[in-house]
């Protein structure tokens, strides 16, 4: 059993995993765990469809997850060849994600003026 000491020198690392087509989660986890454990799997699903989405989050220790980077980039599986990176931080790519203004400004909205039956004209008969 891990102590406290050892949770907090052990890093983990988030993967991304992208351009899934038809790639299962058996076949991923199969994939990773080859090289380390798996400390979670997320995998997005489309709020539309609620269909699995093309990528998957994968966390792992961070000398396993720079092995299995840098070993399953470009790896075939299925129909196409995953990408396979260190997942950045949201704050890094979508730096006002989750963030509102603390004083937002309200929406104007702007009603195209519709002209009066009496001010159109009179269609000659």
């Amino acid at each position: 059993m891990l102590t406290t000491e050892q949770t907090e020198t052990t890093r983990t690392q988030r993967i991304q995993v992208g351009n899934l087509t038809t790639a299962s989660e058996v076949q991923l986890r199969a994939l990773f765990l080859a090289h380390g454990p798996i400390s979670s799997y997320e995998r997005t699903i489309d709020a539309f469809t609620e269909r699995p989405g093309g990528f998957v989050y994968i966390e792992m220790e961070s000398g396993h997850a720079a092995a299995a980077i840098k070993a399953l980039n470009g790896h075939r599986l299925g129909t196409g060849a995953l990408t396979v990176a260190a997942a950045r931080p949201l704050a890094d790519w979508a730096p006002e994600a989750g963030r509102r203004p603390a004083s937002p400004q309200p929406r104007r909205t702007v009603l195209e003026a519709t002209p009066r039956p009496s001010a159109l004209p009179k269609a000659d008969a």
